[in-house]
């Protein structure tokens, strides 16, 4: 750590975690978060790209494109879902 004495102060008052063994988790996991989110918030355009393009990558088209279609009707104005149901059409 290029800190020094203050990069090991700061490690022992926050919490810590060395990313030499980092793994992640599989992006599948994450889906029914996607639904979550815009259950709370309809007008989260993140949440509806995002988490297409997580269906499409696990060949779920059809579903990534009704979740699509939902984020347009939530978010008419939305240039990005329109990006998004371009690009996965």
């Amino acid at each position: 750590d290029w800190r020094g004495r203050l990069g090991d102060l700061e490690r022992q008052v926050t919490p810590y975690q060395d990313m030499a063994a980092h793994k992640h988790r599989e992006p599948k996991e994450a889906l029914p978060l996607f639904r979550l989110m815009v259950a709370s918030n309809p007008k989260f355009v993140a949440a509806y790209t995002t988490g297409a393009s997580l269906l499409a990558s696990e060949k779920r088209l059809n579903e990534a494109l009704a979740f699509l279609r939902e984020g347009e009707k939530n978010n008419p104005e939305s240039i990005e879902i329109q990006a998004a149901l371009g690009y996965h059409l």
